[in-house]
């Protein structure tokens, strides 16, 4: 059960260092699909798929989280002088 969770948690962050939130929309039924397979074969209990859920989601919470952790030195990095600003759209000046 412990490593299920463990998996669980991990898939989830895997997701969230990738994709946006609407990957949850298609990862939550697999991820039920396989939980229910599970059920069947091991006879896990209800809360444990509930627990799995809950360690999908929070799993991808704390992979959002740590993507943001370690864009942000890129992004609050001071500029030299001789790099000029990022324009997103040089024809404006």
């Amino acid at each position: 059960m412990i490593a299920s969770a463990i998996i669980s948690f991990f898939v989830g962050a895997a997701l969230g260092l990738r994709f946006p939130i609407l990957i949850l929309l298609a990862a939550i039924p697999i991820w039920l699909f396989g939980v229910a397979v599970a059920n069947a074969l091991f006879g896990i209990s209800e809360w444990s798929i509930v627990l799995l859920l809950i360690n999908l989601e929070i799993g991808y919470f704390a992979g959002t989280l740590a993507q943001f952790v370690i864009a942000m030195p890129y992004v609050l990095r001071p500029r030299s002088a001789a790099e000029p600003a990022a324009n997103p759209n040089p024809a404006i000046r």
